[in-house]
């Protein structure tokens, strides 16, 4: 097999590239064969071997992507490394996992020569909603709109298989045949258990994101707001982690409600750093605005990663890897309204007094539920048949 990962830089997208490198990691392991990914780093375009079991063993630089024209020179280097890659006999490759939410002539001309190479086609589909992102995003996500609807018709046909996460995009209708529907999962490897926090004056929040609009931060500190107008029994702070384009409108929201000393932008945080800031945190916020794009089911792999952490969360979105009596979840209105601290800080201390081991309990729970080990096998046993 081969994955694509489409014009993406992924040293921006972290949360991107452990999804890829996971997922690689369990095609090679279920299949006994190697995994090749090429991929964008740094605007240089690597190609990469996983072999089952094993971390990455081989790595080399294809070609620079820069210039004014970059994306329609990528797509043609790439194609111009396609022979170069199949005459290897030790190859013998079969399937192309292709990673997207980006329709246009380059992808259609990527794909045609894949399929005329004798590949078979698999195209995921990360983001549901993604044709909602485009409305909301001008102008850059029109043009991306105007092209999805010139391309995007040939660019289904070509596909053996079409992967859906979380829940039936709703621009499949019709191609119901070729679909699958997956959750997201995580590697728990690289994921450590908490221990709780003392929870006696204050208690901490944190959302992980790349922020956008859809993520609805706005909601939780517009809820401290209104905690903090009245007679607070508890110190309660927001820790934003992260970047991205929502971050000035959330720091200007703070700066206007008068709450720099309770909301806290830390920038990106990544490995023992991140981990030792998780340490501290009693709750963790998944995405509160999915409603903004008309997206009712989740698959976030934030929460999944609170969940492996043990950090109980918040979220405001139906999820089914969590059901409805999932103790270590608090579920908010799907809406516009200020979260309810009172009601998180309650959750909380409920949560400490019924399940004082809860972290373990959590970890438990996404070893059985939420790892790429499980959610990954569907995927390939669907693809196998496809060989």
């Amino acid at each position: 097999m081969i994955y694509i990962s489409t014009f993406e830089d992924l040293e921006f997208t972290p949360g991107v590239r452990k999804k890829i490198y996971s997922q690689s990691r369990w095609f090679a392991h279920y299949t006994g064969e190697n995994t090749h990914i090429i991929l964008t780093k740094n605007r240089a375009t690597f190609w990469q071997v996983l072999t089952a079991g094993k971390d990455i063993l081989f790595s080399e630089k294809l070609f620079d992507v820069n210039g004014i024209f970059e994306k329609s020179r990528y797509y043609r280097k790439l194609l111009g490394v396609l022979p170069r890659l199949t005459a290897d006999s030790s190859l013998r490759f079969k399937v192309a996992y292709t990673r997207t939410v980006v329709y246009d002539k380059h992808l259609l001309n990527l794909l045609t020569a894949l399929k005329k190479e004798g590949f078979k086609i698999v195209l995921e589909i990360p983001t549901p909603a993604f044709v909602k992102e485009y409305i909301n995003s001008f102008p850059k996500g029109w043009y991306k709109l105007f092209n999805f609807l010139l391309y995007h018709k040939k660019i289904y046909r070509l596909a053996d298989l079409i992967v859906s996460i979380g829940e039936m995009s709703p621009v499949l209708k019709g191609l119901e045949d070729k679909v699958l529907v997956i959750g997201n999962g995580i590697d728990l490897n690289e994921i450590p258990v908490i221990d709780p926090p003392k929870f006696e004056k204050e208690l901490h929040l944190i959302g992980v994101a790349n922020v956008a609009y859809w993520h609805g931060y706005d909601r939780v500190i517009k809820g401290l707001w209104e905690y903090y107008r009245k007679t607070p029994g508890k110190k309660v702070y927001f820790h934003i982690v992260g970047d991205g384009p929502e971050l000035p409108r959330l720091r200007k929201l703070t700066k206007k409600l008068e709450l720099e000393e309770y909301v806290v932008f830390h920038g990106p945080k990544h490995g023992e750093e991140l981990d030792k800031m998780f340490e501290k945190m009693h709750v963790g916020i998944g995405a509160l605005g999915n409603h903004r794009k008309k997206l009712l089911t989740t698959s976030e792999l934030k929460i999944r990663e609170y969940c492996a952490r043990g950090i109980p969360f918040v979220s405001a979105s139906y999820d089914p890897d969590f059901p409805e009596d999932f103790p270590f979840l608090l579920r908010i209105p799907s809406d516009e309204s200020p979260v309810d601290i009172q009601k998180v800080i309650s959750f909380y201390k409920e949560l400490k007094k019924t399940h004082p081991d809860y972290p373990l309990l959590m970890r438990k729970y996404a070893e059985e539920h939420l790892s790429w080990e499980i959610k990954m096998k569907p995927l390939v046993e669907r693809i196998m048949e496809m060989r």
